[in-house]
């Protein structure tokens, strides 16, 4: 559990600093600079402190992959989602996708124990989410599509990370990350040069150094995040973990929203996190 908290701490940490990065460069092609860039520097950090070692096989590299390109994807989702609407109804719909698939999955698919209080705790915090990102005026019609299309790309993540983890071919936890980011970086990059091979008079794509420390930061605390969470998933229930860590990054996220970007919180939001921490609470034996 303590592993877990870890990772969730890192995962709020590396949220927040993505929301500086989004503040000062939100477009489409900033996004791509972003992930092509996180996965430089987390796939070079990570094999430094491997030593410079890379453990490998097709099974792994072919699940590394998926999970890296369904990363690129719901963040790319989560840049559009930003650009025309909000930031907190992006984490809404990318947090369920990855709480409730990997639950869904855990449950129906790999067989994992079915708690009645469990099914209520995932109940209060999907009620939460929604409560603590309701607003007037109703839900844009143009949203639709990305918001669905981060739930589902999230929830594929958490599915072949869990499916990774308990096969006995799985390599290292240290060494899916490294791949993960190697594919992110690949990928990216191969879009970034497909842009600029098309664009008729390509703009020069400038990134400030607060920009690249801000996705250095990003990449250190994501990766972290990341590897802890790939020792969890290997450990625990994805019907267990998934739920947790949604929950508590629901909370920690409105806790540091509100000490570090003085977010105003209402009753109706107070309301949301009390229901979140009782639905979180529900899940710790």
């Amino acid at each position: 559990m303590a592993l877990l908290f870890f990772s969730t701490v890192l995962l709020v940490a590396s949220f927040n600093v993505n929301k500086l990065y989004q503040q000062s460069s939100g477009t489409l092609k900033a996004s791509i600079w972003f992930n092509a860039l996180l996965g430089l520097f987390a796939s070079v950090s990570f094999l430094l402190m491997n030593g410079f070692r890379l453990e490998t096989n097709s099974f792994s590299f072919f699940m590394s992959a998926l999970s890296g390109i369904f990363v690129i994807l719901h963040t790319l989702c989560g840049f559009r989602i930003i650009s025309i609407g909000r930031t907190s109804l992006y984490t809404m719909f990318v947090m369920a996708g990855g709480m409730l698939l990997p639950y869904t999955w855990g449950i129906v698919v790999l067989n994992e124990t079915f708690y009645t209080l469990h099914l209520i705790g995932l109940s209060l915090i999907l009620i939460s989410m929604a409560l603590f990102n309701m607003i007037e005026g109703g839900f844009r019609k143009d949203l639709l599509i990305p918001c669905v299309l981060a739930f589902l790309f999230n929830g594929i993540v958490g599915i072949v990370t869990k499916e990774h983890q308990i096969s006995s071919r799985a390599v290292s936890s240290m060494d899916f990350v490294i791949m993960s980011n190697l594919v992110k970086l690949a990928v990216c990059s191969a879009i970034l040069l497909f842009l600029n091979k098309t664009a008729g008079s390509p703009k020069k794509q400038t990134v400030s150094r607060r920009q690249v420390l801000l996705i250095f930061l990003s990449a250190i605390t994501s990766g972290l995040s990341y590897l802890a969470g790939l020792v969890c998933a290997k450990t625990l229930p994805a019907s267990l973990y998934s739920p947790l860590q949604t929950g508590g990054t629901i909370l920690l996220s409105a806790m540091t929203g509100r000490v570090f970007f003085a977010e105003k919180l209402t009753h109706k939001d107070y309301a949301a996190l009390a229901l979140c921490l009782i639905g979180t609470c529900l899940f710790i034996k």
